[in-house]
């Protein structure tokens, strides 16, 4: 099983319509889950909510549920980095969770951190070559890729952040937006050891506003090439799910150390 997750209807558009032999299976009273084939794959498609608590909850569940060996999930951010434009499809080869909310802080813990767990999620190599092959295939311009920053609540600007913006871009020469469901999905399928492929529409500018309608208007035009591009992914792994699914999982999750040195501890942030 496969699962497409997203954070609201429109991103879900198009793989949504490329389901067959589908059916809708009501997993409560605020969960959907559209369950059917893809090229002869079995999907599940959902959308899964507007909180990275609420995204945990939900994923951890369906992973119990449908045991997927990979999910995909397809939201949008905000871009914070200069060379990331609003309109972009953004690939995120590397997931960041910063200012976690947490009671009872032990001494040793910091703000960005959840106790045994690793600071980042790193995606793996081969499902990157993957995506990339299914975008030339689809004649879709390979995305822009980077770090995702998450946290459980949206700041308004970069400075709400306990997050050394600059610091990191001048340390790390990577690119960096903003999600806000896609750590509690980091969590979920760190714990569950299920790949996780994150992909963001850039439908906003961290710090400048921009109507809802015209951030719709982004997200719609991209589900449509996020989608074909998906079809394509899920394609490309079903020629050897082994070798593009399980292999390296465990190797490249400890592979790069967590990009900590951007990041600001409780004590300096207060």
């Amino acid at each position: 099983m496969i699962l497409i997750l997203g954070n609201n209807s429109d991103s879900l558009i198009y793989v949504k319509n490329m389901l067959r032999n589908y059916s809708v299976v009501k997993e409560n009273s605020m969960l959907d889950s559209y369950i059917g084939k893809i090229y002869g794959k079995d999907v599940l498609v959902s959308e899964i909510g507007i909180s990275s608590y609420r995204t945990e909850v939900i994923v951890s569940y369906l992973i119990q549920k449908y045991n997927p060996y990979i999910v995909i999930y397809i939201g949008d951010g905000a871009k914070i980095s200069k060379n990331v434009e609003q309109g972009d499809i953004y690939l995120g080869t590397n997931v960041l969770i910063t200012d976690v909310n947490m009671l009872n802080l032990s001494p040793s813990t910091r703000l960005y951190e959840v106790p045994g767990f690793r600071k980042d999620l790193v995606i793996q190599d081969t499902l990157i070559n993957a995506y990339s092959e299914a975008a030339v295939k689809v004649n879709v311009l390979t995305p822009k890729s980077g770090t995702i920053l998450s946290s459980n609540t949206y700041p308004k600007n970069v400075q709400d952040m306990n997050f050394e913006v600059d610091q990191y871009l001048e340390s790390n020469h990577n690119e960096l937006i903003y999600e806000s469901q896609v750590g509690g999905l980091v969590l979920a399928c760190t714990f569950y050891e299920v790949p996780l492929f994150p992909i963001i529409s850039i439908s906003s500018d961290l710090g400048n506003s921009r109507s809802l309608l015209e951030s719709k208007k982004i997200i719609l035009k991209n589900s449509v090439d996020i989608g074909k591009i998906i079809v394509a992914f899920i394609v490309e792994l079903s020629s050897d799910e082994k070798v593009y699914i399980r292999s390296d999982f465990g190797h490249d999750l400890n592979k790069i150390p967590a990009p900590l040195m951007g990041i600001k501890d409780n004590k300096s942030s207060k």
